[in-house]
């Protein structure tokens, strides 16, 4: 699939962050700041990013990859943080935005 490995690709080098799939690979919201930093660099230190609140994660990604790089945030990160993993389908359209 061109967009596993697109997102396998992007996000390579990054600490804590390891793409097999569109669903369990994206819990903890690392991910996605992944893809917002490698495509605008200076809008979030990377370095400072963790695993441990994936509630925050998502909300700061969603919003940053939403206003910085015109990625309709479509999924929800209240709703996403109640939930053990993403929707596949859901995630799927949602990093085609990016693609």
């Amino acid at each position: 699939d061109a967009l596993l490995q697109w997102c396998k690709d992007s996000t390579q080098g990054y600490k804590g962050v390891e793409i097999t799939n569109f669903t369990t690979s994206w819990t903890d919201g690392v991910a996605y700041l992944a893809l917002v930093h490698r495509f605008k660099p200076s809008l979030l230190d990377f370095s400072a990013v963790t695993n441990k609140d994936k509630h925050a994660n998502y909300k700061q990604a969603f919003k940053l990859a939403e206003d910085h790089l015109g990625v309709p945030a479509f999924i929800d990160a209240d709703d996403l943080a109640q939930l053990p993993f993403v929707d596949r389908q859901s995630n799927v359209c949602y990093l085609a935005e990016f693609y």
